[in-house]
């Protein structure tokens, strides 16, 4: 009899397990989100992508972008790297064939022209590429850059690697002035995920939907084990 109701208890945790997984998967959100482009140096390992970084820098969700240093004048031939602030903390995946959109403040364009490209950057500094814009012509003191991903790949970011953000550009002058924070406009450059966005850099379960489903499988078993009581003594 113990023998029987040790694999009733082991069934039914089981049971709450698999439970636990059904009811929790459909509440993780998708939604886009907004990195800030900071001023910040990042200390982690930079890209490994044979190019001249001039700066290496950090992309924040919440960080505070509007204090000095407001812009850098990035040098011909020369590139800038944006890594997001934490790295995921389980593979993340946005999709296959999604869009990422920049919002690059800079200096009034006259001949420039500029390119972006984003990656999942590793601990060590390995790369890949997950979606990138052509070269296409500044705008005005503002240019929204459209990252298209890679056709038929899906965007992952693996267990403990982080996105990373590249800004190239190409012209006439000696450097081209990039805003992080336009005074006058009161507006960031930032970079916003797609739509499939599950929540880098992990998706999360609301507590409260935790707690909710804690409370029921708790009930459930209290139920059996009342029922099972009542049909011994009856």
């Amino acid at each position: 009899m113990a023998g029987k109701r040790v694999v009733r208890i082991l069934v039914a945790v089981v049971m709450a397990g698999l439970l636990l997984g059904v009811l929790a998967t459909p509440l993780i959100a998708e939604s886009q989100q907004t990195w800030r482009l900071l001023h910040d140096e990042y200390s982690g390992t930079p890209a490994d992508d044979s190019m001249d970084h001039y700066r290496d820098l950090v992309m924040s969700k919440t960080g505070d972008t509007i204090g000095s240093p407001y812009s850098m004048n990035l040098p011909s031939g020369q590139v800038v790297w944006w890594y997001t602030e934490y790295p995921a903390e389980v593979a993340v995946s946005f999709g296959t064939d999604v869009d990422w959109i920049v919002d690059l403040w800079h200096e009034a364009a006259s001949d420039e022209q500029i390119k972006v490209e984003l990656f999942s950057i590793g601990e060590s500094g390995t790369y890949d590429q997950i979606a990138a814009s052509d070269w296409i012509a500044a705008t005005g003191s503002v240019t929204q850059v459209t990252l298209a991903g890679i056709e038929g790949k899906e965007q992952v970011v693996p267990l403990n690697s982080r996105i990373g953000l590249r800004v190239s550009w190409s012209g006439t002058e000696d450097a081209f002035t990039l805003y992080y924070y336009r005074v006058d406009a009161d507006k960031l450059s930032r970079l916003i995920s797609p739509s499939s966005d599950p929540g880098f850099p992990i998706p999360e379960l609301p507590g409260m939907a935790l707690f909710s489903i804690g409370l029921l499988l708790i009930g459930t078993l209290v139920l059996v084990s009342r029922k099972r009581q009542c049909s011994l003594t009856g």
